[in-house]
């Protein structure tokens, strides 16, 4: 992914795909809207529409459902590795 994007966008990215609705993400969020326009830039980064945008709300596409299905997938990974225990250190031996 290119550095240009925040993390914050792609999280505000993966609410909307949750909520099906900007405004309703937002919400969740507690953020103003203008603060997720930029979704529509790592649309563009990625050259592909996340969402297909109606009146009442959003529907995520093909494309979408790929890319939010890898990065819950990462996200996934990221968590556990944060929160793994750390491992002994090895250079230390018992005497």
């Amino acid at each position: 992914m290119n550095a240009n994007v925040e993390l914050a966008t792609v999280i505000h990215a993966l609410k909307v795909a949750e909520h099906r609705s900007f405004r309703c993400a937002t919400e969740a969020l507690g953020i103003c809207q203008s603060s997720i326009k930029p979704v529509r830039k790592l649309e563009n980064m990625l050259g592909v529409d996340l969402f297909d945008r109606y009146h009442a709300g959003v529907k995520v596409t093909n494309a979408g459902r790929q890319f939010f299905e890898h990065t819950r997938w990462r996200s996934i990974i990221s968590t556990r590795q944060c929160h793994r225990p750390a491992w002994p250190d090895e250079s230390r031996t018992a005497a």
